[in-house]
This record gives C-alpha cells, structure tokens and sequence, in this order.
C-alpha cells in the first residue's frame, strides 16, 4: 500500500542540484539509507502546480546530540554530523554528552572525547569494538555506565543502569580539627562505595559507628554560617560535603590518596536537572561541567566556603550563590562549628581495642566524658 504525507519546504531552489534540510513531521517509519519517491509543488499564495514526478530522493542519516548544559543540536543539514569519511563531525566529537541512534546506521559513528558520552541505542543496533567501554543505553537499560570526573556528563532523557561508577581520590583528609571538607554532586544514586576491593560506607548519624566516611546535607543557613547534617541517602544530582580520614587517624582508617569508587546498582539515572538546594539566602548548586561563576567556594583548606570572583568550580562539585557580602561561610556540623576537635564525634572510627588515656597521661579503662587519648589520638565523647 502507498503511503502519503505532505512536507512544507519554504525554500527558493536554483538549476542545478542542491540539499535542502528539512524537517520530515508526519512523515514515520522512513528509513536512513533507503530511496523514495518524492512529487514537487510549487505554491505561490494559495494556487499549488504540480512541477512532476522529482529524481528519486535518497535520506540522508543524521542524528541529535546534547551538549553538557542541555543544549541539543538538531540536523541543519546531513553534513553538519559526519563525512565521507566516516569521521564523526568535529563539534560532535568534542563536545557531545549525549548522543541519539536511534534508527541511525552505527557506520557513521565514531567514539568521542568526552569519555562519559551517553550513547542511546534501539534493539537490533550494536556497536563496534571501539566502543567497547561506550556509555550505551539500549532499550533505556545500561549494562554500566562510568562518569570520570575529568569530563562533563548530561542525561536528556532518564533510563536504568544496572551498575554506575565514579571515582575519586582526596588529596586531603579530616584530621578533626576541622579540615578535609570537600564539595560532591553525582548523576546517579550511590548505594554502595568500595575502596579497592573493600566495601566502605558512610556515617549516617552522631551515634553510628564503624564506618569510614562522612558525608553531610545542607541544613540551614544564615549570612555566615552552613549548618550540614549527616546524609542517610546519597541521592542523584543533590550536592553534599564529604571528608574521609587523615593521616592523623592511623594506617587502618587513612582514606586519603586512595582511590574511591561510589556506585550505583540498579538505579534509575533521572534527566540531568540540577535544582539548588535553598536554605535562607543560599542556594547550594551541583555542577557536571567545570564552570567559572561568582559565589562562595570550599578553600583550599576543606575548612569553609570562601566568597569568589570569577572563581572555577570543577565538576562534579558545588557552591553557593549569593551576594558576597560576607568573605567566608563557616561550615557547621551538627550544630558545631568545624574550628576544632570537636567538629566531629571522632569515637565513631575507633575500633574499642586501642589504649585510652586522659590528658595528663594516666591510663584509663574506658572513655570518660571529654577529651581521651585514644591510639595517640584526641578522642572526645560528649
């Protein structure tokens, strides 16, 4: 059976052969690489002339991508997204986050530099080697997806990932007096962290105890103060602060220059929408790109949001946006300013079998309230 849709093409076309970009609307279930038959009218105002039966018409393929700030890139024309080559476009190529195949001949595809590229995929179509380690996305399901923090990621569109890694090393620790802090916002959620072939987790609460990590939610906030809380949740694109153990804590607890592998089994990767997360005047905002914007950083130190001009964020961190009028934001923990050693409750990551002296020196038999020597470290108990 003959199939018929009509095509408005608002285009003046010399003699001789052109390409005319065009949008097919109505038009489904054409295939890329197939011929059709096309008729031409020409219209002026209202009165249409049949001009005859056109060459045969051979589609072109062609396909969308985003950019890492979700701006997609629609077909102008065919050759705006590949060559004869069988190169992928230079723009795609370097700037792509995501990309859609469906329906398109994979031939015409090649890896971008942007490692974290999602590639969509329909049944029936499968890559080439060279993308072995492709973010794919087949049907709306990821075997695995890797973020690397040294490039931007971007979701246009939700889907299911049976494993999702990031990894990270932090350069410095929190040694409890106050220091270490770092900023982490990531595109899917983590219910499972591994450090090399252990399994970590993170403190969710002033009481629990044996774990290996802090990870912290914004709270509350005034002109110069950030209250954070313990996380109990690590939820996809809402920023955070974490901080692992020093030096100071001992061989068994040092979690710095170690890499660290957050990950997410069997989570849904919702649509990149990075909504701040509002508290009085502030608004603490996740970025996937690394961007150059005004508002309040952590320092050098991990000890406080320090106010910036035309400061860089990395990705896969966070900031606050504000006015300025303050120099710094001091980080509150739990109702406790991050100044000292007791930022944190410390005891959390003793293992109850080191030996325990006060701060003259005697040895004790357990903990007493107050400031403890524990494994040659300053322990408070509240």
């Amino acid at each position: 059976m003959t199939k018929y849709a009509n095509v408005e093409i608002p285009v003046s076309v010399e003699d001789g052969t052109t390409t005319i970009p065009f949008s097919l609307g109505v038009v489904s279930g054409l295939k890329s690489g197939t011929t059709y038959k096309v008729r031409l009218y020409t219209k002026d105002g209202s009165t249409e002339k049949n001009v005859g039966d056109a060459k045969n018409l051979t589609l072109q393929p062609y396909f969308r991508y985003w950019l890492a700030d979700g701006t997609v890139k629609e077909a102008k024309e065919p050759t705006s997204y590949y060559t004869a080559g069988k190169t992928m476009d230079e723009d795609a190529k370097a700037n792509a986050a995501a990309i859609d195949l469906r329906g398109i001949n994979e031939d015409y595809i090649r890896m971008t530099t942007n490692t974290n590229c999602l590639f969509f995929l329909s049944s029936g179509q499968s890559l080439d080697s060279e993308f072995s380690n492709a973010n794919k996305v087949l049907d709306g399901v990821a075997n695995k997806i890797t973020v690397n923090t040294a490039y931007p990621f971007y979701a246009p569109e939700a889907f299911t990932a049976q494993e999702a890694t990031y990894s990270h090393t932090f350069a410095n620790g929190n040694n409890n007096t106050g220091e270490g802090w770092e900023t982490i916002v990531l595109p899917f959620e983590v219910n499972s962290v591994k450090q090399g072939t252990k399994n970590i987790s993170w403190f969710h609460s002033a009481t629990d105890k044996r774990k290996h990590f802090w990870l912290m939610e914004l709270t509350g906030a005034t002109d110069n103060a950030l209250t954070f809380d313990y996380a109990t949740t690590f939820e996809a694109n809402k920023p955070y602060i974490i901080s692992v153990p020093g030096e100071g804590w001992g061989d068994n607890w040092n979690l710095t220059g170690k890499e660290i592998t957050f990950r997410g089994l069997n989570v849904d990767v919702p649509v990149t929408v990075l909504e701040p997360i509002i508290r009085g005047n502030m608004e603490f905002t996740g970025t996937y790109t690394t961007i150059t914007t005004n508002g309040y950083i952590m320092n050098a130190e991990g000890t406080k949001f320090a106010w910036g001009e035309a400061t860089t964020v990395n990705a896969y961190n966070a900031y606050f946006a504000a006015d300025g009028s303050a120099k710094s934001l001091n980080i509150v923990i739990n109702g406790e300013e991050t100044n000292g050693i007791e930022a944190i409750d410390n005891s959390q990551l003793t293992t109850g079998n080191e030996s325990i002296y006060n701060l003259n020196g005697q040895r004790l038999e357990q903990k007493q309230r107050g400031v403890n020597i524990v494994g040659g470290r300053k322990i408070v108990v509240k």
